[in-house]
């Protein structure tokens, strides 16, 4: 399976410059996703997934996306996720993020 969502510092160990990046997305050879991550085709549901993993390394896909995951319900128009607080900036309509009313542990 081909790769098709990167964060800023991987696109940089593979050669493209950080000043591509807008010319990239431009011209619709990159995917603006979510702040420092980018995909390389529009995003599926499954990049987007992706997309959120990478961006927030405390994500844990829940509710309808996880079901659709476990192939239990059908695909999923908003990606759902708990994290450990909410950004501070705002996300985009296609991703709900939650943050768990318990403690999170570190394993």
């Amino acid at each position: 399976m081909r790769r098709r969502v990167w964060t800023v510092a991987e696109l940089e160990a593979a050669g493209t410059h950080i000043t591509m990046l807008a010319e990239l997305c431009r011209r619709g050879d990159l995917y603006r996703v979510l702040p420092g991550i980018y995909c390389t085709r529009a995003p599926t549901t499954m990049d987007k997934c992706r997309a959120v993993v990478l961006w927030r390394s405390d994500a844990v896909l829940s509710h309808g996306t996880a079901a659709w995951l476990h192939g239990m319900l059908a695909e999923p128009s908003v990606i759902e996720a708990y994290v450990r607080e909410l950004p501070a900036e705002p996300t985009p309509p296609w991703l709900r993020l939650r943050v768990p009313d318990y403690e999170i542990y570190d394993a």
